[in-house]
């Protein structure tokens, strides 16, 4: 089961700067999960588009060295898949009417 490390109620919001081939591209931390044997982070472009085209969230591997956050490429598909599950997980425990404040009922 993956467990939460970052929590969608934080009071300040986290981002982050993905150094890519064509730029740098700023992006909202949706959360960091652990599963399997690896941590994972979740993030968005803040914008909400990346080159035309509507990306709901990125998975990276993550660790931190001195202090400072290391972003991995999954390449492996299984591994993928383990993160991508963890994650699916963690969207299945939230209260999506709470986070958005609706009143409908």
């Amino acid at each position: 089961m993956a467990e939460e490390m970052i929590r969608p109620d934080m009071e300040e919001d986290l981002t982050i700067t993905l150094s890519l081939e064509d730029g740098d591209i700023e992006c909202d931390v949706i959360t960091v999960l652990e599963a399997g044997e690896n941590s994972y982070i979740v993030v968005t472009p803040t914008d909400g588009m990346y080159q035309g085209e509507e990306v709901d969230y990125w998975i990276y591997r993550y660790h931190e060295e001195n202090g400072e956050p290391v972003l991995e490429c999954i390449e492996d598909e299984q591994e993928y898949e383990i993160a991508a599950d963890a994650f699916d997980e963690y969207l299945d425990t939230l209260d999506f009417d709470a986070l958005l404040g609706s009143d409908d009922e």
